[in-house]
């Protein structure tokens, strides 16, 4: 029988497919990610592949600042280099193989309605609005 499906930040391991964000806009100058159950700002997650997450961003705090995913410190404004070390786009903008690129998902549905085809883009947008 698999072990339950589940996601770990350093040696706490959670069991379950949702992760439950907050914005700590005190966390440094220009601020940064709780989640719940992980101790600390901007913990590395680890996630099973083939998994589907679910990232609740429903708390207050987040209501102007979506999360973008990375790969490495940085994410989309960060240059990438690949295993022959030539500078390139990192892999959350499509910089390896298909199949590796983060796909952001908005009421059960793919966003791919904008440049990059993963939906950053398109999913930003929908936090813009104030309170």
């Amino acid at each position: 029988m698999a072990a339950p499906l589940g996601w770990c930040c350093g040696q706490t391991c959670t069991q379950g497919t949702n992760v439950e964000l907050k914005w700590n806009a005190h966390a440094s100058e220009w601020g940064a990610y709780e989640i719940t159950g992980c101790a600390g700002v901007n913990p590395t997650l680890t996630l099973s592949a083939g998994a589907t997450y679910t990232f609740d961003q429903s708390h207050a705090s987040n209501w102007y600042h979506p999360v973008g995913f990375a790969y490495i410190a940085g994410g989309a404004h960060t240059k990438c280099k690949n295993a022959a070390m030539v500078v390139g786009e990192c892999p959350e903008l499509g910089g390896e193989a298909a199949g590796t690129t983060i796909q952001y998902y908005v009421g059960g549905e793919a966003r791919i309605d904008d440049e990059s085809g993963f939906g950053l883009d398109a999913y930003e947008p929908l936090f813009f609005n104030s309170q």
